[in-house]
């Protein structure tokens, strides 16, 4: 995995980022991620919350 310290594996270890959808925190995301931790991700809107997932990510109904 090009860019990943091997050293540091997170393999089996889960990670909440707050911030995740744009920046500094969106880059913190994917490391963790690239890492090997299951990433939990907090954006300020929904649409943001959704690109964290992907190019094109389709969400989940709304359910009230």
């Amino acid at each position: 995995m090009a860019g990943v310290n091997t050293d540091l594996r997170l393999d089996g270890r889960t990670a909440w980022v707050t911030g995740a959808g744009k920046g500094l925190g969106r880059a913190i995301a994917v490391a963790l991620a690239q890492a090997g931790a299951n990433v939990a991700v907090t954006a300020r809107t929904a649409a943001r919350h959704w690109r964290c997932l992907g190019p094109s990510p389709t969400p989940p109904p709304y359910v009230p």
